[in-house]
């Protein structure tokens, strides 16, 4: 059978990355600006800069994780012999089970209320590795049911 490529879907992680550089620019031209004026009080000159400098390595630590995160999605290809996930190829017999995965979301870090759960699909492997497929990223359905009408072909 032909090779399906399922592309992911990336521009939540995108635009996380260009915002944080972007307001990561906007910290280091304050902070530059705050240096460099002796007109400001020391006091406050001092507090900006310690506040400024941690927004700074806050927004820096969010854009390198979102492009470590963008850089590491990519296609999904899968065919009747062979699974390519995350530039590592496996045969499809050493696929155990893959399972659609729904956990409760929060609204925020210390906030009670749920928000919408996260759904991913979990790929586990005999060799007792994983791999995790965001839905927000992929097409996480579709890939579900190919694989499980490749993976019910073999066990008969």
């Amino acid at each position: 059978m032909d090779i399906l490529v399922f592309e992911a879907r990336a521009e939540s992680v995108k635009i996380t990355f260009i915002a944080a550089l972007l307001i990561s620019v906007v910290f280091l031209i304050l902070l530059i600006f705050l240096n460099r004026n002796k007109r400001i009080q020391a006091s406050f000159r001092q507090f900006g800069m310690l506040l400024g400098g941690f927004l700074l390595v806050l927004c820096l630590g969010t854009a390198i994780f979102s492009f470590w995160q963008w850089s590491r999605l990519g296609p999904v290809s899968i065919s009747d012999n062979y699974i390519m996930i995350q530039g590592d190829s496996l045969p499809m017999n050493e696929v155990i089970q893959s399972r659609i995965v729904s956990e409760p979301g929060s609204r925020g870090l210390m906030s009670v209320e749920q928000g919408e759960p996260d759904v991913f699909l979990h790929i586990e492997t005999r060799s007792k590795k994983s791999y995790v497929l965001m839905e927000e990223n992929y097409d996480i359905a579709e890939i579900r049911t190919r694989l499980n009408e490749i993976l019910q072909v073999e066990e008969q």
